[in-house]
């Protein structure tokens, strides 16, 4: 069992996550859709034994869950997901308590940022807590194709065949904050993500241009399912051409790409490729507004661990 953050006196409990716990959590989300088996697997083996990952626990079983990962060198910004309370459990105050009285304490007078659901949940963001809208996001699938016509005259490599270094400062400059060295080994284990694939753009100068990594879906709930993220590119040619090749090795499967809205030629890309909405969400932030929007960034990491 992960350490105990707080008891109470009904028998409910907070405590850190455990892979075994993440999971649980994740079967959760599973039967959504376009769970990843490796999101929160990852996070969790990068980030110290330390507060951020929270499992609500009663009478010997996981009810409830958050994180609230600090993705700023600072711990100036966090991304805020998971947050769910099993439906058996439910309106017993388990999920306030676990949010409000201790994941909460956690971020302080740090920025969180979350992706809420259009609607009621947006709305209750607002009025109950103070959050400001951000901009529109959104989930957008279809099937992975690659006959399409690119432009671009950037090279394509595999991850592999690149530098580490030269990765990790292209995702510096397309990332909320640079120099997070949590960030870095998060990346170093993303890019070789079993039955995944990360591609690297280089200009003819040698230069680094764009970056595109894959990962397979959960099979428990999705199977020939994939999420590319994240996608960055300095021009829409380059996401183009990038997206096109990591699709190659899966042609026919179901792919799945998390954009931001405020982006002003994503819709040409979604279009491009014939994607079709699976649902919108609202970026929100609290304690501030962390600035993260980048015209480079096509799709985000993860909506489920980090979302920039």
């Amino acid at each position: 069992m992960g350490d105990v953050y707080r008891r109470y006196d009904d028998g409910f409990l907070v405590r850190r996550m455990t892979r075994d716990d993440a999971s649980i959590v994740q079967g959760w989300y599973g039967g959504m859709g376009g769970t990843s088996l490796f999101d929160l697997d990852i996070a969790l083996e990068v980030f110290p034994p330390d507060q951020g990952f929270y499992i609500g626990e009663y009478e010997g079983k996981v009810v409830a869950s958050a994180i609230r990962i600090p993705w700023g060198k600072d711990k100036d910004v966090f991304y805020g997901s998971y947050y769910y309370v099993d439906a058996t459990y439910r309106g017993k105050g388990f999920g306030t308590r676990l949010r409000d009285e201790v994941a909460r304490e956690y971020v302080g007078s740090s920025i969180l940022c979350v992706d809420a659901v259009l609607g009621k949940v947006a709305a209750n963001n607002r009025a109950k807590f103070g959050y400001k809208d951000g901009f529109e996001t959104a989930r957008y699938h279809g099937k992975a194709i690659t006959d399409v016509n690119t432009t671009s005259t950037a090279s394509i490599h595999k991850a592999e065949d690149v530098s580490t270094d030269d990765i990790l400062a292209y995702d510096d400059k397309n990332f909320v904050r640079p120099g997070n060295d949590v960030r870095h080994e998060f990346l170093k284990r993303w890019l070789k993500i079993p039955g995944g694939q990360s591609l690297v753009a280089k200009d003819e100068q040698g230069h680094v241009v764009g970056l595109a990594c894959r990962r397979p879906c959960d099979k428990r709930y999705d199977d020939d399912v994939h999420i590319v993220g994240p996608l960055y590119a300095d021009s829409l040619e380059i996401a183009e051409h990038l997206f096109s090749e990591i699709n190659k090795d899966i042609s026919g499967d179901e792919v799945l790409f998390h954009i931001w809205y405020k982006n002003p030629d994503i819709l040409k890309l979604i279009a491009k490729f014939g994607l079709e909405k699976t649902f919108d969400l609202q970026r929100m932030h609290i304690n501030g507004d962390p600035e993260e929007y980048k015209p480079s960034v096509w799709s985000v990491t993860s909506i489920d661990v980090c979302g920039f």
